[in-house]
C-alpha cells in the first residue's frame, strides 16, 4: 500500500500485516506505532519518539527522528540512506539495526549510514550490525553512547565509526576479515571483541576501558598511538593480538582459550589486585607474549590444572610470560616476588624435588597429595614447574606439638635426675 496523500499520523496505530508492504511515502509521523508482521518503506520524519514493530526498510529512502525511536523489529538502511538522529535521544527496543549489504555476484555493495545531530543513545537490547556501515557524527561532532552492541559480524563485513563513541556496551569484529573501525576519540566502560580473523581498529587517541564483563580477542585489536587497553574489571582473555600497551588494575588476564597464546604488541603493566589467570594440561599451556617491557607490581598469579588424568612424565617447566624488554616488579627486597600470593618457602624434603626458591598456590593441582607451582626466571621469560608436596613432606601443626611435649617431657625427667644426683 502506499500512502501518497501527505499530511501528519499523530500518536495512532499504523498496522501493516505479515507479507504487506506500506510506503510512508515521506511522511510526518509523530508520536504511535507502527505495527504488525509487514514492512513500512519510504522514509520520512518521525517525532515525539515512534515505536516500530514490524520491519523498517530504508532501501530506497532516509529517515529522520527527533524525540528518539523504539524498534522491536528487524530495521534495515541500504542503498547509501541514512537514518538522521536530529538531538539527543535513545534508540531503544530489542531490534537489531542492519546498515548496508555485502556485494553478491553482479550486485555491488552498498553503504547503511548511521548519522548522529547531537548525542544519542543505543540501549542494552540493540544490536547495530554492519554489512557495511558507518556511524557518523555531525552538528558540532556529535556522540553514539553505546549500551548494547556495534558489531560487524560475520566473514568480510565492515563498519566505520567517526562520530564520538562512549562505549559502555560491546564492540565486536567477529568473522575472516570482519572490521570495525573507529577513527574519532573513545572512552566508556564497555567490551571489545574480536573472533578468529577480524579486527578492532581505533585510531583517534581513546582511552579503552574495561570494568565488568569479557573481551573475547582471538583477533586482532589495535590501539591508536600512545593508546591504553585498562582492565580494570572483568576479563581480557583469547589468543590473539593487541597492539598497544594493557595495564590490568583490577581486572583478569587469563591468555588463551583453555589454553593458548595471548600477545601484547606493547608494554604489559600488572596492578594488585588484578590477577594473571594461567591454566596447563598435560600437553599444552596457556602463554601471555609481551613484545615490550613487563611490569608485574603486585597482583595475583592464578595457575590451575586442566584435565583429570595426570601424565607424570609432561610436567617439566614451561614459559608462562615472555617478554622482549624487560621485567619488574615492585618488591624491591626481591625482586622475583612479582606477585602478592607468591612465597620464598623453606626447604622441603628434598626427595620431593622441593627446595628454597619462589612458588605460588594453585587452585588446582595436579597431584592427589597437593602441588605448589615452582617460579623462575630465564632471559626473557619467567618460568613455572609443578612439584608435588607429599604431607609426610612437611610436618604438621600437631606433630610440632607433639615434638614440644616430648621435649619438655624429657626436660622434666632430667631435671629430677640432677636434683635426686644433688641430694646424694
Amino acid at each position: 500500500m502506499d500512502n501518497t496523500s501527505g499530511g501528519t499520523n499523530n500518536s495512532g496505530i499504523l498496522s501493516a500485516d505479515v507479507a504487506s508492504r506500506i510506503n510512508l511515502n515521506n511522511q510526518t509521523i509523530t508520536g504511535g506505532t507502527l505495527n504488525g508482521g509487514g514492512t513500512f518503506t519510504g522514509g520520512g520524519n518521525f517525532n515525539n519518539g515512534v515505536s516500530v514493530t514490524g520491519t523498517l526498510d530504508l532501501t530506497g529512502s532516509s529517515l529522520t527522528t527527533t524525540g528518539g525511536l523504539t524498534l522491536n523489529g528487524q530495521a534495515n538502511i541500504t542503498n547509501n540512506q541514512g537514518l538522521y538522529l536530529n538531538g539527543d535521544q535513545t534508540i531503544g527496543g530489542t531490534s537489531t539495526l542492519s546498515l548496508g549489504t555485502l556485494a553478491s555476484g553482479s550486485t555491488a555493495s552498498t553503504v547503511g549510514n548511521l548519522l548522529i545531530y547531537g548525542t544519542a543513545t543505543v540501549v542494552p537490547t540493540i544490536t547495530v550490525d554492519a554489512l557495511n556501515g558507518s556511524l557518523q557524527g555531525y552538528a558540532y561532532g556529535g556522540t553514539l553512547v553505546n549500551q548494547g552492541t556495534l558489531q560487524a559480524s560475520g566473514a568480510g563485513r565492515s563498519l566505520s565509526i567517526s562520530t564520538g563513541l562512549v562505549n559502555n556496551g560491546a564492540i565486536v569484529a567477529n568473522g575472516a576479515g570482519s572490521t570495525v573501525t573507529v577513527s574519532s576519540s573513545t572512552t566508556g566502560n564497555g567490551t571489545v571483541s574480536t573472533g578468529t580473523g577480524g579486527t578492532v581498529t581505533f585510531s583517534g587517541g581513546s582511552a579503552i576501558q574495561q570494568a565488568a564483563g569479557t573481551s573475547q580477542i582471538d583477533g586482532n585489536v589495535n590501539l591508536g598511538s600512545g593508546s591504553t587497553f585498562t582492565v580494570a574489571g572483568g576479563t581480557l582473555k583469547g589468543t590473539g593480538t593487541v597492539t598497544g600497551n594493557v595495564v590490568s588494575n583490577g581486572g583478569t588476564v587469563a591468555p588463551g582459550d583453555s589454553p593458548g597464546t595471548l600477545t601484547v604488541n606493547g608494554n604489559f603493566t600488572q596492578n594488585s589486585p588484578a590477577a594473571l589467570e594461567i591454566e596447563f594440561a598435560n600437553t599444552a599451556h596457556d602463554t601471555l607474549v609481551v613484545s615490550g617491557n613487563a611490569a608485574l607490581n603486585q597482583g595475583l598469579l592464578n595457575v590451575s590444572f586442566l584435565g583429570t588424568t595426570v601424565n607424570s612424565s609432561s610436567f617439566s617447566t614451561f614459559s608462562f610470560l615472555s617478554y622482549g624488554g624487560t621485567l619488574s616488579g615492585s618488591t624491591t627486597s626481591d625482586p622475583l616476588m612479582l606477585f602478592s600470593n607468591e612465597f620464598k618457602s623453606a626447604t622441603y624434603d628434598s626427595s620431593y624435588g622441593i627446595t628454597n626458591g619462589h612458588y605460588v598456590n594453585g587452585p588446582a593441582g595436579p597431584y592427589s597429595s597437593g602441588s605448589i607451582y615452582l617460579l623462575t626466571q630465564n632471559t626473557g621469560s619467567l618460568l613455572i614447574t609443578p612439584k608435588q608436596i607429599s604431607p609426610a613432606a612437611a610436618p604438621e601443626p600437631s606433630q610440632y606439638a607433639a615434638f614440644a611435649i616430648g621435649l619438655l617431657g624429657l626436660g622434666a625427667l632430667a631435671l629430677k635426675a640432677r636434683k635426686r644426683a644433688t641430694a646424694a
